[in-house]
């Protein structure tokens, strides 16, 4: 198997944490430069979109709307495609590009092996060692983790689970998973408060912690009494619960929530590996709104989450 940053070898190779320190982006562009017309534009647009390399080199006309600010990018190992939001610096980048000969040429014209070449040469003659292009998309992600919300650096990044971006928000390691409903920081704009009950630590612990990061308050309780306890000294908005818990079902904790008065108004989802029609049924008799099999897609758990809050900061509290 070739090395990572060789000419056709996969770009899903794990990141690794070198990032650009001290004058290395002002020198590396500067020799990027004297390499061609494009490699330096292609550069400083990994840095500020986090694009692939495949999908920076994919870029045409007729899928970047400036006017919009807006990348339709399709990377070729991937079916789908996704919609990069572009910054103003991006914009600017794009704008200078030469025109393009056709609306379906790339505007970036070279070759993964012209860029892997230049690159490589830049960085030689700049003095910096072990950095690799792939490296600019850690390095972009990095800086817009530390502006953006993770819900909003998913979206921009492309990631589809909350894990492959907790290590790049400085202190989401110690975000205490324990029954505390303090808003962070991060949650200034929503006073949802959420109950997570699920007997798996790790997953409870991840969750709680995109749910934090994401900007909501958030406990959790890891059995059925637990959080019913955990309910009952702060009412929560939203509780999303396991089924298959270690003292009752999550089917009896959601009976008992809607018994309460204090907790009866709360919105239950559960968040189950159980898939089966009676499985469904079973949650609705027993008074969740919702049943979302594991796994479960972030955005989809973020769409229903922005809809309690609507609901709830509408007064309905």
């Amino acid at each position: 198997m070739p090395p990572p940053d060789t000419p056709g070898s996969s770009e899903r190779t794990p990141l690794r944490d070198r990032r650009l320190a001290g004058d290395e982006e002002q020198r590396l562009l500067a020799k990027l430069k004297a390499c061609g017309t494009y490699f330096a534009p292609l550069a400083e647009l990994a840095l500020e979109t986090a694009m692939r390399q495949s999908e920076l080199l994919s870029l045409t006309s007729a899928t970047v709307d400036l006017g919009r600010g807006m990348a339709h990018v399709r990377d070729p190992d991937e079916t789908k495609g996704r919609t990069v939001p572009l910054s103003a610096r991006a914009l600017e980048i794009l704008s200078a590009l030469p025109k393009p000969v056709s609306l379906v040429a790339p505007l970036f014209p070279v070759s993964r092996d012209e860029l892997i070449r230049a690159f490589r040469k830049a960085c030689n003659d700049a003095g910096i060692r072990d950095l690799r292009f792939q490296d600019l998309r850690h390095e972009a992600i990095c800086r817009i983790s530390g502006r953006m919300s993770m819900e909003e650096t998913m979206r921009v990044v492309g990631y589809k689970t909350p894990t492959m971006l907790m290590r790049y928000y400085a202190g989401s390691a110690q975000l205490d998973s324990s029954t505390n409903p303090e808003l962070p920081a991060l949650a200034a704009q929503r006073t949802v408060r959420i109950l997570v009950v699920e007997d798996n630590r790790d997953a409870a612990h991840m969750l709680a912690q995109f749910l934090r990061l994401s900007g909501y308050a958030v406990t959790v309780a890891y059995s059925s009494g637990e959080g019913l306890e955990a309910a009952r000294k702060t009412p929560p908005d939203v509780v999303l619960c396991d089924i298959g818990l270690p003292d009752g079902d999550g089917y009896v904790l959601a009976q008992a929530l809607r018994e309460n008065p204090q907790t009866a108004r709360a919105q239950l989802i559960a968040v189950t590996a159980r898939n089966r029609e009676e499985d469904k049924q079973r949650s609705r008799d027993a008074g969740f709104q919702l049943h979302l099999v594991k796994p479960v897609r972030p955005e989809s758990l973020l769409h229903e989450l922005d809809k309690a809050a609507r609901k709830f900061t509408s007064g309905a509290r």
